[in-house]
């Protein structure tokens, strides 16, 4: 199969805005001074629309794709001095569209209040969580880019298989800038990792072109949310879409060297670390300007791991936008007054007192819903589920049996038999499932928070109850299965028992009560002696 060229996306909807490649800029003097036989960096800031920045490629492609295309306002997420909001806000205002703009706290600094005040300046409306715990909480349909309803949502760094399909078009454009001679093959290609999308693409990229190219991946979050998993998931996602777009994904494509760097974040997630800050200062001598959050970590690992690339060819992704943001002079007033008093006070929780408290509190409130206000099944004898549990199944059942959301109807099973048949019928199951069976029923009981009740489920009514499910099954993946797993349990227990066959007109079994052998509907469906079943197979 022939390598791929940008041309090989055309059959996938995209804006225009990537009009022309981006140039690379060679540094002869920078390259001396670290030791590389070559150094480049190519100039993402250049891109035309948007005041430039890599989120363009991101949004050239998945902007214009359904239910984007047709949405009069999109949400997203981001800390307060959100690139990605950025670039969404001036998209907006580029294609008469509103932003909801979703954000959490970062330490403010000069870079952060000028995102902040494009941001506001535009046709958005800003909302303010504390902390990215918070806003996990409260924004939950946002944060995972849930596209139904009348304002699809844009996950943080517009990651998802068509933005990553953006950061893959740029590795396809630096490919054709090698192969048409315009500059040297790298021996290794730096870029920042903030959601893993542009470091995926990136590598996606150059590997299908035919240049497996090492692609480093400066880390400017946390470890936690750093993994190889992280990597392999987004691009698997992408090579699916591409298969599902009908593009030619070949089954043995070479992977690149695409690997995590750790330990250039400094104190945080939005904190400018005195390496960062160097970095930038450094490459500003030079004429080109990056931004410290993202870049200048990126920029900051490069340097530090010079010594290992002594005489290579090293290309640096500068991925932040040019020169000034429009702003408009009133653009505080925009704001949550929240925000504001965050802003004008200087003090917010650290990012430990959040982790440890939060976690804290969320044993706290575990252990006291636990121990606290649980009534009936008293003489629970489970075989598999604990009392707790088949309370759990037997509130769930009151949410989806009957029609509406409920007490169970009276001529079938009692909660408790419900629970029972559901018990008897786990316990054929092998340990390993049950393992998961019972962190599905504490997600279960105990989840409500991730919809902002307080109660447990069951202290729910059960039209809660009904809702909390629902809105699992909203939040898709893991958190789907729990809810259609508690509801196919809740229906295999419900129609076990005689009294509700009815309702599915089903007359009971056709074994007669003296076996297989006595005279009955079953006997006719048993092969003579000596004789197979018709359609058996040897």
């Amino acid at each position: 199969m022939p390598p791929w060229t940008q041309s090989t996306l055309d059959v996938l909807p995209r804006l225009g805005w990537i009009e022309a490649p981006t140039p690379v800029t060679e540094l002869p003097e920078q390259a001396a001074e670290l030791g590389f036989s070559w150094f480049g960096v190519k100039r993402d800031d250049q891109i035309g629309p948007l005041q430039g920045g890599n989120k363009v490629r991101k949004l050239d492609f998945l902007l214009a794709q359904e239910p984007f295309v047709s949405a009069q306002t999109w949400a997203s997420v981001g800390a307060i001095g959100s690139g990605h909001l950025v670039a969404m806000t001036l998209a907006a205002a580029r294609l008469g569209r509103r932003l909801e703009a979703h954000c959490f706290w970062e330490p403010s600094s000069e870079p952060v209040l000028e995102n902040l005040a494009c941001i506001a300046s535009g046709p958005t409306d800003v909302l303010f969580c504390g902390s990215r715990l918070e806003l996990a909480f409260r924004c939950t349909r946002v944060l995972f880019g849930k596209r139904d309803g009348p304002i699809p949502a844009i996950p943080p760094g517009g990651t998802v298989p068509e933005g990553v399909v953006g950061s893959l078009s740029g590795g396809l454009e630096l490919a054709a800038q090698i192969e048409a001679g315009e500059i040297p093959e790298p021996d290794v290609v730096f870029v920042p990792w903030g959601t893993g999308g542009t470091a995926v693409g990136t590598a996606l990229g150059l590997a299908l072109a035919g240049r497996p190219i090492p692609v480093r991946a400066v880390a400017t979050v946390e470890r936690v949310f750093v993994t190889n998993g992280a990597l392999r998931h987004h691009r698997d996602q992408v090579l699916a879409f591409l298969r599902s777009s009908g593009l030619p994904v070949p089954s043995d494509l070479p992977m690149p060297d695409l690997q995590a760097v750790r330990g250039f974040v400094g104190a945080g997630y939005g904190h400018i670390s005195p390496e960062s800050a160097g970095a930038v200062a450094w490459l500003a001598s030079a004429g080109l300007r990056a931004e410290p959050i993202y870049g200048g970590k990126a920029l900051a690992a490069m340097r530090a791991e010079a010594p290992t690339w002594q005489g290579k060819r090293v290309l640096y992704w500068l991925t932040s936008h040019r020169g000034e943001l429009p702003v408009e002079p009133g653009w505080r007033g925009r704001l949550p007054p929240r925000l504001l008093r965050r802003l004008d006070s200087g003090r917010g929780w650290s990012r430990r007192r959040v982790l440890v408290g939060g976690a804290a509190l969320a044993v706290g409130i575990a252990g006291y819903r636990h121990l606290v206000g649980y009534g009936g099944f008293e003489d629970w004898e489970g075989l598999v589920l604990t009392r707790h549990e088949a309370l759990a199944i037997a509130a769930a059942a009151e949410a989806v049996v009957p029609d509406e959301p409920g007490p169970l109807p009276a001529d079938g099973p009692s909660g408790q038999e419900l629970a029972s048949a559901v018990d008897r019928y786990l316990a054929g199951m092998p340990a390993p499932m049950l393992l998961e069976v019972h962190g599905m029923f504490e997600l279960l009981e105990q989840g409500t928070a991730l919809d902002g009740h307080l109660s447990r489920l069951t202290q729910l009514d059960p039209a809660g109850r009904r809702r909390f499910l629902e809105r699992l099954e909203w939040f898709g993946g893991l958190m789907a299965d729990a809810a259609r797993g508690v509801r196919d349990l809740c229906l295999l227990g419900w129609y076990q028992d005689a009294r509700t066959w009815g309702e599915l007109g089903y007359r009971g079994p056709w074994v007669p009560p003296g076996g297989t052998g006595a005279p009955g509907r079953y006997a006719a469906l048993v092969a003579p002696v000596g004789q197979d079943p018709r359609g058996a197979l040897r």
